[in-house]
């Protein structure tokens, strides 16, 4: 189970043949800077969630970013429904039009 203080994002999307991703910040309990990137396959319509690795210049970000007031209680659980959770219904909606389309080219 993940203990995540703060998410920030969408920061970012990237388009594929088979999936859209859309990329994620954010900072752990344990004051550590985190980077997902939140995946919505076209051929299952499912949601995946990969941790990207550590950055340079990442720890410096992170006690920067620790000493900000944050007025929300920490994130317990699977990282997946949290960053699902930050989409916006037209996110939602170009993922399944996507999907759709797809699906109609794969005879799905």
């Amino acid at each position: 189970m993940a203990e995540i203080k703060v998410i920030w994002g969408p920061t970012g999307k990237a388009g594929y043949a088979d999936r859209l991703v859309w990329k994620f910040n954010g900072l752990r309990t344990n004051g550590e800077y985190a980077r997902w990137h939140l995946a919505f396959w076209f051929d299952s319509r499912r949601f995946s969630t990969k941790a990207l690795p550590s950055h340079p210049g990442d720890e410096e970000k992170a006690e920067k970013l620790a000493a900000l007031p944050v007025t929300t209680p920490p994130l317990t659980g699977r990282v997946t429904p949290m960053l699902r959770a930050k989409l916006k219904p037209e996110h939602i909606a170009e993922a399944t039009r996507l999907a759709l389309e797809f699906q109609r080219r794969h005879g799905q």
